[in-house]
């Protein structure tokens, strides 16, 4: 499963009412952990932890400002790290 969310807007860490929603999106669905993508210039990845065994949550960028190819290239990053996650996610629950 996947739980994520994405914002046309600025910020540096992730505002707070989007990191409310992406969180409650989490424990709605039972999610280990979310990814919120903003549309901006990229200033590194930044990770939430909640606290007492919460979700992280994590805020990634996308300069949409960047040539086509650039942002498909982004966009490709972001699907395989998805991917990875899910499966990473799926293989410690089949051993559970």
């Amino acid at each position: 499963m996947f739980v994520g969310d994405a914002k046309y807007k600025l910020t540096d860490e992730g505002q707070l009412s989007d990191l409310y929603q992406l969180l409650a999106y989490c424990i709605a669905t039972g999610g280990d952990s979310g990814l919120l993508v903003y549309a901006e210039q990229p200033t590194g990845p930044t990770h939430h932890k909640i606290v007492h065994g919460g979700p992280t949550l994590q805020v990634e960028s996308v300069d949409v400002t960047s040539p086509i190819p650039e942002i498909e290239r982004r966009l490709d990053e972001l699907a395989t790290s998805i991917e990875a996650a899910v499966a990473s996610s799926s293989m410690l629950r089949a051993r559970v």
